[in-house]
């Protein structure tokens, strides 16, 4: 592990990320290739009670788009990172001959562990496996057969405080790149690990119920909690985020509409169904179901 410079420190997410990628990447290097890198990175306050900043970064140049790429999401693997005080993971140089290996890191040390069993796994099978094996405070973040084979749609998947709900870093084919490293999956376990204190704690506690109070006052809020991420579509769906030549447009609803007319639109909270593609849709209650009903 190596110290972070005076300017990294002040630096999390997609912004180190994006200082690294400018400082040590060949811009026209292979995305797939050894000279590409994977970075996870923690923001400043991974670590704290502040509403919605448990979330982490990953980022690399994309197989894709060609260009860095930085893929947001949710879970626990970031709050265990931060509070390991590892401010980002780098991934660096590729193996010959990619195997099924696992990346653990803990309070005082980390090592590559091989993990045969995991190869081809899907990323559920993966979870599973590695809660059996590290325990189910683990933080993870894995790939799934797509991933290993570099495959440029794979995502970087992660999972919620119930080790239940997959939660996917998906933009930009980023666990393509994670794949052809030989990393089947990275393991946080912060056990033993003292969270920093902050500087100022009730000053950082008035301002989160500050934040807490203003989101829970926001209509919008409440949207996303009954709709998710698919109740952006009708603003999606408006000039200029769909100024793009599209000539089927006319002959075709646009995804708002399908949206609207879908019977996730008129669902109840949380029971919904979300759009895939056209009209077709698949009910969320049957995969993420309820407390009371999960088996």
């Amino acid at each position: 592990m190596a110290p972070c410079t005076e300017d990294e420190l002040r630096w999390g997410g997609r912004s180190l990320i994006a200082h690294l990628m400018l400082r040590e990447v060949r811009p026209t290097c292979d995305p797939l290739g050894r000279e590409n890198k994977l970075i996870v990175a923690a923001g400043w306050l991974g670590d704290t009670s502040v509403t919605t900043a448990g979330r982490c970064s990953v980022g690399g140049k994309s197989p894709l788009t060609g260009g860095v790429k930085e893929a947001n999401v949710g879970g626990v693997a970031g709050v265990a990172m931060a509070r390991l005080g590892v401010r980002a993971l780098v991934l660096e140089d590729a193996p010959d001959t990619p195997e099924s290996r696992v990346l653990w890191i803990g309070k005082d040390k980390c090592e590559f562990l091989p993990a045969p069993e995991l190869r081809r796994a899907e990323v559920a099978r993966t979870f599973e496996l590695l809660r059996d094996r590290f325990g189910e405070r683990a933080g993870v973040f894995c790939v799934g057969p797509a991933g290993e084979m570099g495959l440029g749609g794979a995502a970087v998947a992660t999972t919620d405080q119930t080790g239940i709900q997959a939660r996917f870093a998906a933009r930009g084919g980023l666990g393509a790149v994670m794949g052809v490293k030989g990393i089947k999956a990275i393991v946080l376990d912060d056990k033993g690990a003292t969270p920093e204190r902050a500087h100022d704690a009730a000053a950082l506690g008035a301002a989160n119920k500050e934040l807490w109070q203003f989101l829970r006052d926001d209509p919008k809020t409440q949207n996303r909690h009954d709709f998710g991420t698919p109740a952006v579509l009708s603003i999606c769906d408006s000039p200029p985020e769909t100024s793009r030549r599209d000539t089927s447009r006319s002959s075709r609803p646009s995804p708002a509409s399908v949206w609207r007319s879908s019977s996730w639109a008129a669902a109840g909270t949380g029971n919904g169904a979300s759009p895939v593609c056209g009209a077709a849709s698949f009910n969320a209650r049957t995969i993420f179901p309820t407390p009371a009903v999960r088996r």
